[in-house]
């Protein structure tokens, strides 16, 4: 029996130094959802001690960019003893937002009944930006921020399916800038890279909501333009875009006048 017993602490103790050792953030609460236990990783993730912690409701992390339905859904998933899993945009407490990936099950005693929750959660905040960075080289240009070459054939390819779906009229227009190389030549890189990042923030706003601007290389523009009524409004389009090419610009004070030339 005595044997037993010390088996049994050692087990227990084990268990403890693994959650209090976890790399991921283990919190306990009662069935009313109050914290009774909250390891060293949740103290190093949120800011909050664990005397900060204790009795409180996980509710101090919240930060409502969660959707409520969120909260509605995992709440009645757990209480009827089944495991929740999903994400929380959460926030510590100096008021820095993070993203947190989080499982969340009961603890119920040798009758079945619920006694406790037990939520282990990691942070995903660093994964997501580099997932989201890794999109936006894919899919953007790093200058402009406009679309690229890549994102403008995935659009073209759902516009054109859209076009013969609706009979609706798809247009695309190509774009460069004149005399652009003598700007390089003359004023540096530097400056041309001010120009089109401004011309391409310029003919983007522009534009309609559904529309495409894609920046292909150099100067070179691209605008994709679905659900287009009559071949007519296109042109009112071009001269638009033309007239916003060029208002005149002053850059690192040098005021440029600049054109350009649709197809």
């Amino acid at each position: 029996e005595i044997t037993r017993r010390e088996r049994r602490e050692m087990e227990l103790r084990k268990v403890s130094l693994v959650v209090e050792q976890s790399p991921n953030v283990v919190l306990i609460t009662d069935i009313q959802g109050n914290i009774e236990y909250v390891n060293p990783r949740f103290t190093l993730l949120t800011g909050y001690t664990r005397e900060e912690a204790i009795g409180k409701n996980p509710r101090i992390l919240k930060s409502d960019k969660t959707p409520p339905e969120v909260y509605k859904r995992l709440w009645q998933t757990i209480t009827s003893g089944t495991e929740w899993r999903g994400e929380f945009c959460n926030k510590k407490k100096n008021g820095e937002l993070y993203l947190e990936s989080a499982f969340i099950s009961s603890i119920k005693n040798a009758e079945g009944v619920i006694t406790n929750f037990i939520g282990i959660a990691e942070d995903i905040t660093g994964r997501r930006q580099a997932e989201e960075r890794i999109h936006q080289l894919a899919y953007y240009d790093p200058l402009t921020g406009l679309p690229n070459r890549a994102l403008y054939i995935d659009r073209l390819s759902l516009a054109l399916a859209r076009a013969q779906r609706t009979r609706e009229i798809l247009a695309v227009l190509f774009l460069d800038l004149d005399r652009f190389k003598d700007i390089n030549d003359t004023l540096g890189h530097s400056m041309g890279d001010q120009l089109l990042k401004t011309v391409a923030r310029g003919m983007a706003d522009s534009l309609r909501k559904e529309d495409t601007i894609t920046r292909l290389g150099g100067d070179e523009f691209t605008l994709l333009l679905p659900g287009i009524i009559q071949t007519e409004d296109v042109a009112g389009i071009a001269q638009k875009i033309l007239e916003t090419v060029k208002k005149p610009l002053t850059l690192g004070g040098h005021e440029l006048n600049i054109t350009a030339s649709i197809g």
